[in-house]
């Protein structure tokens, strides 16, 4: 099968696959050499306030669609929970409610068939994971 470096240069493709060059030392360019980081543009989080969160959702774009559609119902509930006062923004949010977050966002995904019943154990610590990196990221957001 061939390799298809998807995002790279296409100089990068055509010089795995022609093989070694005529010079001795020659080998292959991986992707993190093509790119120096001082060549690299500088982040504008401090002049563009949307930076981090069109980064934010970039990444987020690249989950596989069953996550992405638990990531769906986890922003759901925590907007839910995103009030003046609400315990997420505590200095040290309790344990307890972010385990009834979950749960709810478990029910959720169990009602909308984003998850099987026999996969329900499985897939809760990924909905923690994925509900505290939301409580994170959102408190984050608040701080600046």
């Amino acid at each position: 099968m061939e390799n298809i470096f998807r995002g790279y240069p296409q100089a990068l493709y055509a010089m795995q696959v022609s093989g070694p060059l005529c010079e001795p030392a020659w080998r292959p360019i991986q992707p993190y050499m093509l790119y120096r980081r001082e060549d690299r543009p500088a982040h504008t989080w401090d002049t563009d306030p949307g930076c981090r969160r069109r980064e934010a959702e970039y990444f987020r774009g690249l989950y596989p669609a069953a996550v992405r559609k638990q990531q769906n119902l986890i922003e759901e509930v925590c907007d839910g929970m995103d009030y003046a006062g609400s315990p997420i923004y505590d200095e040290y949010p309790d344990r307890e409610t972010i385990y009834r977050m979950r749960d709810n966002v478990v029910e959720r995904a169990c009602k909308c068939g984003a998850i099987k019943e026999q996969d329900k154990a499985k897939e809760t610590d990924l909905i923690l994971i994925l509900l505290v990196c939301e409580i994170h990221r959102r408190r984050m957001i608040r701080q600046y």
